[in-house]
């Protein structure tokens, strides 16, 4: 079983299970010596990695890993209306099927600090196969700005995410994997001021023109705090200059003008992260502060404000 975070969208049956919620909290379990609460979650994730049979699976959802094993690769989301088996994303059993970069990069690093913790090569071996799996469905794009694509079959999109790619260089450099973890720099560290609405900190990543396999666009848009945060905690930009330059935008409080649009760049609402917001549900009348979500985003989003400490203290 999963970590369960009903409620969910009420016009949805079932409880919604996300991958990269899961792939979190079997990292955390892992760090506070809770293997076997653990465990029980990257258990789940193996038998939707693996198949029990190959028959029905299009031939695009199948990697061979360096195990000799097949992977199809996570959704995600899972449901627990039914069982869902691996390789299948439409299914009562599913709640998103979309198949994203880094969700499975992030379930890969889950795999991998289990295995460390507790000396398991299995682990480490399903790792490794994910990775694999990645690189050989999102890493051929062949460019200058190279890194791996964002969304993957059965549903594929063109775009390139950064965040996505922080991730990729996270995992593959704790498996010591050098060419992918190459490839994942190379684009993070060309997204700095990519975006010149904000050019002192990281764009989201590419457009996603359909006509284009890996976009080179840059869509107008903010940038995300994660794109600061993890990049800074991963070092996939070790560049001293750019991360104190990203950082401090993130931190900076911007002055919010009367009726400000927040998708306005030119305003300086868009310009910073900081904020201060309440807790409307256990009221206090206190105020917390933190970091938007993204640069268009509203209030304190606590999980980028962890980030946010982990980066500072980094």
């Amino acid at each position: 079983e999963m970590t369960e975070p009903c409620p969910t969208d009420p016009l949805i049956p079932g409880c919604r299970y996300d991958t990269y919620d899961n792939s979190m909290a079997a990292i955390y379990l892992t760090k506070r010596g809770l293997v076997e609460q653990a465990k029980t979650i990257l258990h789940s994730l193996a038998e939707l990695l693996y198949p029990k049979s190959l028959d029905g699976i299009d031939a695009k959802l199948q990697h061979v890993g360096p195990s000799g094993k097949t992977v199809t690769l996570l959704a995600a989301a899972y449901s627990d209306v039914s069982k869902a088996k691996a390789g299948n994303y439409e299914s009562d059993g599913i709640y998103d099927g979309a198949v994203d970069t880094g969700n499975n990069a992030w379930a890969a690093l889950a795999f991998a600090h289990f295995a460390a913790a507790t000396s398991s090569p299995c682990h480490a071996s399903v790792a490794r196969d994910i990775l694999s799996a990645l690189d050989s469905a999102a890493g051929n794009c062949g460019d200058a700005l190279s890194g791996l694509r964002g969304r993957l079959e059965p549903y594929p999109r063109n775009y390139r995410s950064t965040e996505h790619n922080i991730d990729v260089f996270a995992v593959a450099t704790v498996l010591g994997d050098k060419v992918v973890s190459q490839r994942a720099h190379d684009f993070v560290h060309s997204m700095f001021g990519r975006n010149h609405a904000y050019n002192k900190s990281y764009s989201m990543g590419t457009g996603d023109a359909e006509e284009e396999k890996c976009s080179q666009s840059q869509p107008f848009g903010p940038v995300p705090a994660d794109c600061t945060y993890w990049n800074l905690l991963a070092d996939a930009d070790p560049d001293r200059d750019r991360m104190a330059a990203a950082l401090a935008f993130a931190l900076r409080y911007p002055k919010v003008e009367e009726c400000a649009k927040a998708e306005d760049p030119n305003n300086i609402y868009a310009q910073g992260m900081w904020t201060s917001d309440e807790d409307l549900i256990r009221y206090t009348g206190k105020k917390f502060y933190g970091t938007r979500f993204t640069t268009w985003g509203n209030g304190v989003q606590w999980e980028v404000t962890a980030g946010g400490a982990g980066a500072v203290l980094h």
